[in-house]
C-alpha cells in the first residue's frame, strides 16, 4: 500500500488525485508544522476517504479520549515502539477496537514485541537508518519473515523507494513531494504522445 506523509493541502490533494493511494500518514512533528493538533488531525482525517495513521503520545494518554467517538476502521494509531512502555499503551488500543503501528523501529527486539503485542504494521524509518549506520534492508526482511506487515518511511528519495521495494512487499509512506517525484511518467520514447496520436476508435 501507498500513503503520503504529510498533513496539508498537498498531501490532500494527491490522496484526491490518485485512486491507489490509500490515506494519509502524519506525526506529532507533521502536525507541528501544520499548526494542528492531535484532536484537530483526527476530525479531518476521519472526514476524508482512506485508512489513515495517527501519532499517539506514550506519555500523555489524555488523547486515547478523542478516539471513543471516530470510526476505528479510518485510523491505524501509531506509537512509539518503547518495548517497556508501549505495550500498555497498545494494549488498551486494542481494547477500544484500533489497530496499531509500531514506529521508529530499529531493532529485531521492537519487531518481536511488537508482533507479540498485536501490531498491525512495524514502522522502519529507512533514511534515519542509513544516517545512523544501521542496516534498514536487514531489519525489513526480519519484520516480514516474522509475517508482520511493514511501513517504510522515511524515504527522501526515488532511489531510496526502489531500494526498498527490492526487499520485498512493503508498504510505503512518502512525502508529497518525493511521491510527485516518483510517480511522475517517463516514456523515453515518447510512447504516450505516439499512441495517443494514433488512436482511433
Amino acid at each position: 500500500m501507498i500513503f503520503v506523509d504529510g498533513f496539508g493541502e498537498l498531501a490532500f490533494e494527491i490522496l484526491e488525485k490518485f485512486p491507489f493511494v490509500k490515506g494519509i500518514t502524519t506525526n506529532p512533528t507533521i502536525l507541528k508544522k501544520s499548526n494542528a493538533s492531535f484532536s484537530e488531525a483526527v476530525r479531518v482525517l476521519e472526514n476524508i476517504k482512506g485508512m489513515h495513521f495517527i501519532q499517539g503520545s506514550l506519555r500523555n494518554i489524555e488523547w486515547m479520549e478523542v478516539l471513543k467517538s471516530v470510526k476505528r476502521e479510518k485510523f491505524v494509531i501509531k506509537l512509539p515502539w518503547d518495548s517497556r512502555t508501549a505495550p500498555k499503551i497498545a494494549e488498551k488500543l486494542t481494547v477500544l477496537g484500533f489497530r496499531f503501528c509500531a514506529t521508529a523501529v530499529y531493532k529485531p527486539s521492537q519487531v518481536m514485541s511488537a508482533k507479540y503485542s498485536g501490531a498491525s504494521f512495524v514502522a522502519v524509518y529507512y533514511n534515519r537508518m542509513i544516517e545512523s549506520n544501521l542496516n534498514p534492508a536487514d531489519l525489513i526482511k526480519f519484520a516480514l519473515e516474522k509475517d508482520m506487515k511493514v511501513l517504510v518511511a522515511s524515504l527522501k528519495t526515488p532511489h531510496q523507494i526502489e531500494e526498498v521495494l527490492k526487499v520485498g512487499d512493503v508498504s510505503v509512506t512518502l512525502p508529497p513531494h518525493v511521491f510527485l517525484e516518483f510517480f511522475t511518467p517517463y516514456f523515453p520514447e515518447n510512447d504516450l504522445t505516439r499512441f495517443e496520436e494514433d488512436f482511433k476508435l
